[in-house]
């Protein structure tokens, strides 16, 4: 699990990052309409990449079927990817065995 937690927290982190990194140099020079395209075409990416995160996990651990808990806890360690890993590991271990 934590190998894959690692790898698709990294790469959304990874993907956010370059797209807001390639985005800011535009920020003055575009209306609204665009902006929040790209905004939300970043969100669908990272939230992606998060859902791929989870079916892999779900696919390769769990042998295709998983409970509620199991992927909520996946996602939430995915999102916080890189911040805080160890005490994000430390919350959703207790969340898991409530």
């Amino acid at each position: 699990m934590k190998k894959d937690v690692g790898k698709y927290g990294l790469l959304s982190g990874l993907a956010l990052a370059i797209l807001v990194a390639v985005t800011m140099p535009f920020e003055h020079h575009t209306n609204a309409c665009w902006a929040m395209a790209f905004g939300y075409t970043i969100m669908v990416l990272s939230f992606l990449i998060v859902f791929v995160g989870v079916k892999h996990y779900r696919d390769t651990e769990c042998g295709g079927s998983i409970t509620f808990r199991r992927p909520l806890a996946v996602g939430v360690l995915i999102t916080a990817g890189v911040l805080r890993r160890k005490q994000t590991l430390n919350l959703v271990n207790q969340f898991l065995q409530a």
